[in-house]
């Protein structure tokens, strides 16, 4: 009995649809027979039908819209969930985009970069002949460039400072050279006073400058840019290029941040809040750094061991 209960209850929907049905075609038929009488003479035939099947229809109709209505429900809840979909797509390939164009972009300005230290030509004068040197073989940076006395030599009566303008790294022997540019003497004195002091002389300095400053400041707005975004420090874009530059590339880039006013001025401030250069092992170089610029212990105060950051490796291939 029980289990006929619950077969009624499972199939009422259709068991009253089937009835419902049945009762349309079979009242019509009924009503018109003889046997009825003068019903049919009474016009109520028709009031009759329709008063029997109209809750047939009614219910008919009810679950039509029912279903209809649970179809577009579950319509919108997929269109809703691809809609999802495609916006996280969408965010994944634009953060993908942007990694893929900031890599690049980062990537070819260094390799610029790269290329323009490496075909840059420093000539010495010696002996009435001319040495060049390429890319990183410049003479040697000298403690003391910083500030010369040039009264014995040139009978000047006022100390004038040497500046250096551009330092770079040699990784095969980890000494740091530069290029440096004397301000204020006429070009004859300081070819004579280089050649007596055995500083190099910058034959070519001015086309030097013009043609290759522009690299120099756009890598440092594009490492800026990259490293501090919104006024806030970008690790993992730190992390990225600290993973791209050997020790010897990462000097030579601290070298030129100290030495050059854009990079003073750009990545040097960025640099100095994310400690960029600080696990950095080139005792010289730390001491260079805080001799010239007692504030800028920044550099290494932050610090971060190998274990830590082989922790959360960056690989990135070039392209």
């Amino acid at each position: 009995m029980k289990k006929t209960l619950d077969w009624f209850k499972k199939h009422e929907v259709t068991i009253v649809l089937c009835l419902g049905l049945l009762g349309i075609f079979i009242l019509p038929w009924l009503f018109t027979r003889p046997w009825i009488g003068d019903f049919t003479n009474l016009g109520q035939v028709g009031d009759t039908i329709g008063g029997t099947t109209a809750p047939f229809i009614g219910l008919l109709s009810a679950w039509l819209v029912y279903r209809a209505f649970k179809a577009q429900i579950k319509a919108n809840e997929l269109i809703s969930e691809q809609l999802k979909l495609e916006e996280q797509r969408y965010a994944e390939g634009k953060e993908k985009d942007r990694e893929a164009a900031q890599t690049t972009n980062f990537l070819k300005m260094y390799e610029a970069y790269v290329r323009a230290l490496n075909d840059a030509v420093l000539t010495e004068k010696n002996d009435n002949q001319k040495h060049d040197y390429r890319g990183k073989q410049y003479l040697k940076f000298l403690s003391t460039a910083k500030n010369i006395n040039l009264k014995n030599f040139l009978n000047w009566e006022k100390e004038t400072p040497l500046y250096p303008e551009f330092i770079f790294m040699d990784p095969t022997t980890s000494t740091i050279y530069e290029l440096s540019k004397y301000d204020g003497s006429n070009f004859d004195d300081w070819g004579n006073f280089l050649l007596a002091t055995g500083y190099p002389a910058l034959i070519n300095y001015d086309s030097f400058l013009k043609e290759h400053s522009n690299i120099f400041r756009i890598t440092y707005q594009l490492l800026k840019q990259e490293l501090e975004q919104e006024g806030k420090l970008k690790w993992e874009n730190i992390r990225f290029f600290k993973a791209q530059l050997t020790e010897a590339e990462l000097i030579a880039l601290a070298m030129n941040i100290l030495f050059v006013k854009e990079g003073r001025e750009g990545l040097g401030l960025a640099a100095e809040k994310s400690g960029l250069f600080e696990h950095l092992k080139a005792i010289n170089l730390r001491r260079l750094i805080k001799r010239e610029f007692p504030g800028m212990d920044g550099f290494f105060s932050i610090e971060i061991t190998e274990a830590a950051y082989k922790a959360k490796p960056v690989i990135l291939h070039k392209k």
